[in-house]
């Protein structure tokens, strides 16, 4: 139902679109986010929990990140960094991760 919900909670969904690659990718993600909109209420919060950067997440998370305007988002993003925990995996080379190119950083949005 339309306006139904104060806040929603997105805990990896958006991630897990972003792991596609094909053709349609983006216009899942719009989708999804077009429909996060619809069912919040006026002044509602979305909160995304991500490990994508805002490089890569806020132009789909925006409102000017479409051109047409009915395809206009009503969010506005404040973004955090919290830095991941760095464990030793071997307790001696400071090898942290056993995926080098790996994201260093949680990124909650708060739209």
């Amino acid at each position: 139902e339309d306006c139904s919900f104060d806040c929603a909670i997105d805990k990896g969904t958006i991630d897990a679109l972003f792991c596609s690659d094909d053709a349609s990718l983006e216009c899942r993600i719009k989708s999804y986010c077009q429909e996060v909109d619809r069912v919040l209420k006026s002044g509602g919060v979305w909160i995304v929990l991500s490990y994508g950067p805002p490089e890569a997440r806020l132009e789909f998370l925006e409102n000017d990140g479409y051109s047409q305007h009915q395809d206009m988002l009503s969010f506005v993003c404040e973004v955090i960094s919290i830095p991941k925990s760095q464990v030793l995996l071997d307790g001696h080379s400071g090898m942290t991760s056993i995926y080098p190119y790996e994201e260093t950083n949680y990124y909650p949005y708060i739209c």
